[in-house]
């Protein structure tokens, strides 16, 4: 089984160490697998890439967002604003999309938020709790973008929060697209072992399994099998 706490750096090295040897090592040993091999060490490199591309997509995104502001914008002036720029982002969704409520709970609407301080940045919670649920049924385009835009917003409101116990604290390391790219890598990496881990033991080279897979690297090796007589 997959180790689900492999982090970001290890998907990208250990989907290129297993798409590598899958081809080198795995290929060969059973023809009659080889273009099983072929389509997961494809499948594998292609859900790697996929990773490496949405989280290099976030940290441009977190980059990109200037969080200090010009001297006559007041925090709260660029808390309002960024709720009304997400809100015309959610407008441009096709219709039935998005569910503005999963994000505005008032009414959908930035009309529902009151003008104060508490009010706009409660706002700009919902929103960022809402982004972080992976219950919440809307998926947005841009998003790496708008959660670095909302926090920024939220952080200089209330300063004290950047370092908060919170789901905005969790959003510096990871996005909802990061994590949807990372399960179907760990699904990938899980089917390509399965198969690789029955070819492995038809020909009786089991113990070759952690030179394909790293993360298993680090446990004990299992005897090479026998295939039964």
């Amino acid at each position: 089984m997959s180790d689900t706490y492999i982090d970001l750096d290890e998907v990208s090295k250990y989907g290129k160490a297993a798409a590598k040897a899958l081809r080198d090592q795995v290929k060969g040993l059973i023809p009659a697998y080889d273009a099983a091999i072929d389509y997961n060490a494809n499948a594998l490199a292609a859900a790697t890439a996929k990773v490496g591309a949405v989280a290099s997509a976030s940290r441009s995104a977190r980059a990109d967002v200037s969080i200090g502001l010009p001297e006559r914008t007041t925090a709260l002036d660029a808390g309002r604003e960024a709720l009304g720029q997400f809100s015309k982002h959610l407008d441009t969704h096709p219709k039935g999309q998005v569910n503005c409520r999963e994000f505005f709970h008032a009414d959908g609407t930035i009309g529902g938020v009151g003008r104060g301080a508490t009010d706009v940045l409660g706002a700009l919670d919902d929103i960022l709790e809402a982004l972080a649920n992976d219950e919440t049924t809307s998926h947005i385009e841009n998003e790496a973008h708008w959660v670095a835009r909302i926090e920024a917003a939220a952080s200089a409101l209330s300063p004290g929060l950047a370092h908060a116990g919170t789901a905005r604290s969790d959003w510096r390391k990871t996005t909802p697209e990061i994590e949807r790219a990372r399960a179907a890598w760990l699904h990938r990496y899980a089917v390509a072992k399965d198969l690789t881990r029955s070819v492995l033991r038809d020909v009786g080279k089991l113990g070759v399994l952690p030179l394909v897979f790293p993360d298993l690297a680090v446990v004990e090796r299992a005897p090479d099998a026998s295939p039964p007589s």
